[in-house]
């Protein structure tokens, strides 16, 4: 999809979200998972024993989108949920055996990833696009 906005920056930001998408896509499709499972396992990777709507928030999506991602992760074995005792209403989420597994072979695209974007650009540039990004990220969070 090769939408313009006339902004050479929105555009930008764009062309890159898009190619990043397709470059893990075509990565893990062999996997029989879609992007937002392999986000969906590397939160869950970094964050054991977090909650349903943490990993909503950290994704951008709604609970209910979360909810169907979930269950389908845990029919096919990859995470499991947990309710604590102290609290029956919260279902705290963790990788299964079969995730861990999964989540390494993930972590090896993430790696790739950012070697390659660390060949393309010199250290003073990878701190710049670093310090751009900040702060588009805090001018758009003032306006929210």
């Amino acid at each position: 999809m090769d939408i313009k906005f006339g902004n050479p920056v929105v555009d930008g930001i764009n062309e890159l979200s898009e190619a990043k998408i397709n470059y893990f896509q075509a990565r893990i499709k062999p996997l029989g998972i879609t992007f937002i499972q392999a986000q969906t396992l590397q939160y869950i990777n970094y964050h054991p024993g977090t909650m349903q709507k943490s990993l909503a928030e950290y994704l951008g999506k709604q609970t209910a989108t979360i909810t169907n991602v979930l269950k389908g992760l845990e029919k096919d074995n990859l995470i499991n949920r947990k309710v604590p005792k102290e609290n029956e209403r919260q279902k705290l989420l963790y990788l299964t055996e079969d995730g861990q597994r999964l989540v390494a072979i993930i972590q090896t695209f993430f790696d790739d990833f950012g070697n390659i974007a660390n060949q393309v650009f010199s250290v003073e540039e990878q701190r710049q696009l670093k310090s751009f990004g900040e702060r588009l990220m805090q001018a758009l969070s003032e306006v929210n």
